[in-house]
């Protein structure tokens, strides 16, 4: 009787766990009356992340958000720069954001962004230089009437933030077509561009190389000056 009383017991507290479990989850709701339910993985550049079960990640237009609750603290940014961390909660249209420190009342379309809690702002992540790589090789042939071989690779590192940008690259082609060369071209530069303003920058370039097919041995060509951005948008 004790042991079907304890198993009775176990399997009463394991489905409480699991229910609470499924009860706990943040909340998006839209202008369409869709009400999502998962997991906000952050806020930032007018959308909202929410990892679901059930389709994975969805992408939500922020503008398209009557409310948004979360289950657990939060950082959250709001338009004016402030930071703050606590839980998410909406009541009659307005965000209220709850922590140990008081609370604060916004509204959906004044939050700029939101991560985890525990982790760094994106906004300064994305201010941090770093450095991407990209390699490619290509060989090509051909046989029959005519032969044909082609070889050719490139590379360049890139060294990025959101004001400037330093990139080195280089790249080498090669055509053979029946013992005869049609391209042997080799080319290597550095790029540096500098946004100092919000669409006003300047930049230097400076590419070498040989082009053996056209008989040049060497050419150096340099540039630099002025840069104006007529569009200048996040998702260009």
């Amino acid at each position: 009787m004790n042991t079907h009383h304890a198993l009775k017991t176990g399997l009463l507290l394991l489905a409480s766990a699991l229910l609470a479990a499924r009860m706990s989850a943040d909340v998006v709701e839209t202008k369409d009356g869709a009400r999502l339910v998962g997991k906000i993985q952050k806020i930032a550049d007018g959308t909202i992340t929410l990892k679901t079960d059930y389709a994975g990640d969805l992408t939500i237009k922020q503008s398209e958000v009557t409310s948004l609750s979360t289950d657990q603290a939060v950082n959250v940014r709001l338009e004016s720069g402030a930071i703050m961390a606590g839980t998410i909660t909406t009541t009659a249209g307005a965000v209220k954001i709850s922590s140990t420190d008081g609370e604060l009342n916004t509204t959906v379309g004044k939050v700029a962004a939101s991560w985890p809690a525990g982790q760094e702002d994106p906004r300064i992540v994305a201010l941090r230089r770093h450095w991407t790589y990209e390699a490619a090789v290509d060989v090509t042939g051909k046989s029959g009437n005519s032969e044909q071989l082609g070889t050719a690779f490139s590379a360049r590192a890139t060294l990025k933030t959101p004001q400037d940008t330093l990139q080195f690259y280089s790249a080498y082609d090669r055509q053979v077509v029946d013992q005869q060369k049609s391209a042997d071209q080799f080319k290597a530069g550095v790029d540096y561009q500098d946004n100092f303003a919000n669409k006003v920058g300047w930049y230097v370039r400076d590419e070498g190389g040989f082009d053996r097919i056209k008989d040049i041995q060497l050419y150096d060509v340099a540039a630099g000056g002025l840069a104006y951005n007529f569009i200048k948008e996040t998702k260009h």
